[in-house]
């Protein structure tokens, strides 16, 4: 793409912010149990007779911690980010958003290390607790005692060494942006790289837009039954709210009054202890379908909006300084 073009391209989008790729890596503890490892045929009989599959190595809540912190990392990128289905996994993240999330991420991989740590110092003790509880299970299901040992022989091998459990687990991120390649700068090229641009604008422009509507549409029907609009409900829409208006880096205007009306909506209800009344469906339902009704106008916008930041960018820069 050109910079004097009125097309979106990957330079425009990248002016503004980076993709940020999570990196987990995870041991999940489980092994499958074989009808060879008890010495037997594999049949319909058999597998309505035995519990086949995948078992654990060790019980589920010996990695609760672990799981927790990976949750925390994915909830964290996703609140500083906007979708960028380019690349699967990945978001996009604004610029000014990006130090914030490195510190979060940063501080959220200590929270990791640490419980991947404790899981190593256990590993030992709850390897030594779960072997009873599968060798008892392959006695059961084993129609020799023999068959059984060989069974547990083999998921004994299953264990790995605890210093090579632990390199199973990781949390990192990249941060990087796309560029064109030299060589696109063929109309095919260039249309294939606007069309992925414009598909990407469109994505973050909607999330945005239907997260709020998510949350107007609930508080609509409580409003609907005559109910009292719970204190938790509230709440979410007011960190929805929060969110959407500082992540609509597209400047979407109809969204953000209309984030404004529902605020002061809600701010209104303060009065009555956030009862339904006083609060006017049809206003909701108005929100809900202005909304609805501006989405081709907002992505539109949006993609005049990133080329528009682009060449406000690049005029900006000091000669020498590009």
């Amino acid at each position: 793409m050109t910079e004097n073009s009125k097309a979106p391209g990957w330079s425009d989008l990248f002016l503004n912010g980076s993709v940020v790729d999570l990196d987990i890596g995870l041991w999940s503890g489980r092994t499958q149990i074989r009808c060879q490892d008890f010495g037997i045929e594999d049949s319909k009989e058999v597998q309505r007779a035995l519990s086949l599959g995948s078992h654990r190595l060790f019980p589920k809540e010996s990695f609760d911690e672990i799981m927790e912190t990976v949750r925390q990392a994915k909830r964290v990128v996703e609140w500083h980010s906007l979708p960028f289905p380019f690349v699967r996994g990945a978001r996009y993240v604004p610029s000014d958003k990006l130090p914030d999330l490195i510190v979060k991420l940063k501080k959220i991989r200590e929270g990791f290390d640490g419980a991947v740590a404790i899981f190593v110092a256990n590993y030992e003790a709850t390897k030594t607790l779960m072997l009873p509880v599968l060798e008892k299970a392959l006695k059961d299901a084993a129609h020799t005692p023999e068959a059984a040992q060989a069974a547990l022989q083999r998921l004994q091998s299953e264990y790995p060494a605890p210093d090579a459990a632990k390199e199973k687990f990781r949390l990192s991120w990249s941060v990087y942006a796309i560029s064109a390649p030299k060589d696109a700068a063929s109309t095919e090229g260039i249309a294939a790289e606007t069309e992925a641009v414009k598909s990407i604008v469109k994505s973050m422009v909607m999330e945005l837009r239907e997260e709020f509507s998510e949350k107007v549409g609930k508080i609509a029907k409580v409003v609907a039954r005559g109910g009292v609009i719970p204190e938790k409900m509230i709440e979410s829409a007011v960190e929805v709210m929060g969110r959407v208006e500082s992540m609509n880096v597209m400047g979407d205007e109809v969204l953000r009054q209309q984030v404004g009306i529902l605020r002061g909506i809600l701010t209104a209800a303060e009065g009555n202890s956030r009862k339904t009344v006083g609060i006017s469906e049809a206003s909701l339902n108005d929100i809900e379908k202005a909304i609805e009704e501006s989405a081709d106008e907002a992505v539109r916008a949006a993609e005049e909006a990133l080329t528009g930041m682009g060449r406000r960018k690049i005029m900006s820069e000091p000669e020498g300084e590009a």
